[in-house]
């Protein structure tokens, strides 16, 4: 009889963890560090808070006193980017934005892989983004978390992102010949973000 009911809790305990594990995840800090990558082997890198709740995301970055802001609000599929260079303001906005950045491209596939990497303290899997154009394909490695999910579709500004099942913890972006590898180093589920946090200036 004990056994049975010991049995009973295990599986019940088991069972809760794994609903906890899948449910997604409602708000979070992120904060990633990017390394830029030029074609003259010249490299540096940058760090790129990232506050997403209810439906929206905000990325803040700060590059030897040039500010980027971005803004994006899934209800109206908007982004809004806003640089702050030395006091000179210069604002973007954009409709449709995540549909813009896959619309260069014929076709977007996923394919996914059983290898593990750990990042920020959490087990990763690996996928491949290909991106064909023109019958030329660009390969994106992208390791991510499968058991943190965002409640809407975010692709942190790089084509494709917002199909991979899980929270990306680690991918790569290109463009002009510049290559960026981004790396979440912490990761925050318990800070509240007050909604001032997406009041655009």
């Amino acid at each position: 009889m004990k056994s049975t009911i010991y049995l009973f809790f295990f599986v019940f305990f088991a069972l809760t963890q794994i609903s906890i594990s899948q449910t997604p995840q409602p708000q979070l800090i992120l904060e990633q560090e990017v390394e830029v990558k030029t074609n003259n082997s010249n490299s540096f890198k940058n760090t790129v808070s990232f506050f997403i709740k209810n439906g929206k995301a905000k990325s803040t970055s700060n590059q030897q006193g040039m500010i980027m802001d971005i803004y994006y609000f899934s209800s109206t599929g908007i982004m809004h980017t806003i640089l702050n260079m030395g006091g000179q303001i210069q604002k973007k906005q954009e409709k449709n934005a995540l549909k813009n950045i896959n619309s260069k491209y014929d076709k977007i596939q996923v394919e996914y892989f059983n290898q593990i990497k750990e990042i920020a303290g959490i087990s990763c899997k690996k996928a491949i983004i290909k991106l064909t154009n023109n019958g030329n394909i660009d390969k994106r490695v992208v390791w991510y978390d499968p058991n943190t999910k965002l409640t809407f579709k975010y692709n942190f500004g790089v084509a494709g992102l917002e199909l991979i099942k899980g929270l990306p913890m680690q991918y790569e972006n290109s463009h002009m010949g510049i290559k960026m590898i981004h790396t979440v180093k912490k990761i925050d589920f318990s800070t509240n973000i007050s909604k001032e946090t997406f009041d655009l200036p």
